[in-house]
């Protein structure tokens, strides 16, 4: 796997649980990741989720199948059950930062695939159930603008 990482990366291997991506990832694609957070208000015991467009345009080097043991990942998928698993060129601080997503996030970690050529970097306003009501988006936040 080594020979495939571009200088500047790391190998990072990434566990989904949704097989339905599985058919729609090849190794040379290029990805988006995003993590749906649970945000708790100070004031109350009130909560709600988030989701995030965390990376951009990320090099996928591997893509295969795994079964997982129970505790073996973030996401609590039950002993026996089948997930994805992506390796990712990512340098290190998106490596860093995907690594506390999958935390924070409780293993709710989505991929999109992007089309050959698309490779522009831009803010990408968060998502609430209140936005698929109408209501107005969460603020963007500040992300580093770069080309992978």
């Amino acid at each position: 796997m080594a020979p495939l990482i571009p200088p500047g990366k790391r190998g990072y291997l990434l566990r989904l649980g949704n097989l339905d991506v599985a058919n729609l990832i090849l190794p040379g694609d290029h990805i988006d990741v995003m993590a749906t957070f649970t945000l708790r208000k100070s004031d109350s015991n009130a909560s709600s989720k988030v989701t995030y467009t965390i990376l951009q345009n990320i090099l996928v080097v591997g893509v295969g199948r795994e079964l997982k043991q129970s505790n073996q990942d973030v996401t609590g998928k039950k002993e026996g059950s089948e997930g994805l698993v992506i390796t990712l060129a990512l340098d290190p601080v998106e490596a860093q930062s995907l690594a506390l997503a999958q935390v924070e996030s409780q293993g709710e970690i989505s991929v999109v695939v992007r089309p050959h050529g698309e490779n522009e970097i831009r803010p990408i306003t968060g998502v609430t159930p209140g936005n698929l009501l109408g209501m107005p988006a969460p603020p963007t936040p500040a992300r580093p603008s770069k080309a992978n």
